[in-house]
């Protein structure tokens, strides 16, 4: 029983980081194109024109198909609000023990933003995502829309 079979199962280690998966989560909520990143917006006074999107889904119609599982996935979590998520719990291997994180990265149509907002939680050292999903729907998704992102 190497690494590789616990990765095939979903637990393992995770070389990602939470902005690597709220990207991710972006190219499903904009139907299957990266927003490129933007962390300077104006230099010497000057605003820097938006790139445009990179499309990275292959097949057509990809991006519905998993957007429609993580909302069908995270409705149930929410009161039936469009929420489109996805759960995890990557191990990580810690003065020899193995330790989980839970994580959760969500999306849903912003009328505010006039595009999807993307959210990733992680929670370093619990037992399973249950407790960034309880985050996500006791304090995160009620503070965004009390502020009518969603």
């Amino acid at each position: 029983n190497s690494e590789f079979s616990g990765i095939a199962w979903g637990q393992g280690q995770l070389e990602t980081t939470p902005l690597a998966l709220a990207r991710m989560a972006g190219v499903i909520a904009n139907d299957g194109k990266l927003q490129p990143s933007r962390f300077v917006l104006k230099q010497a006074e000057k605003v820097i024109p938006k790139s445009g999107a990179i499309p990275l889904a292959k097949q057509q119609g990809i991006s519905s198909l998993l957007k429609g599982f993580m909302t069908e996935q995270s409705s149930a979590f929410f009161n039936g609000l469009a929420i489109a998520g996805k759960t995890g719990t990557p191990q990580r291997l810690v003065n020899h023990r193995f330790i989980n994180d839970g994580w959760y990265v969500f999306f849903a149509d912003s009328p505010k933003l006039n595009a999807p907002l993307v959210v990733c939680i992680r929670i370093e050292g619990v037992k399973s995502s249950a407790k960034a999903v309880a985050l996500a729907q006791q304090l995160i998704v009620p503070e965004l829309q009390s502020l009518g992102y969603f």
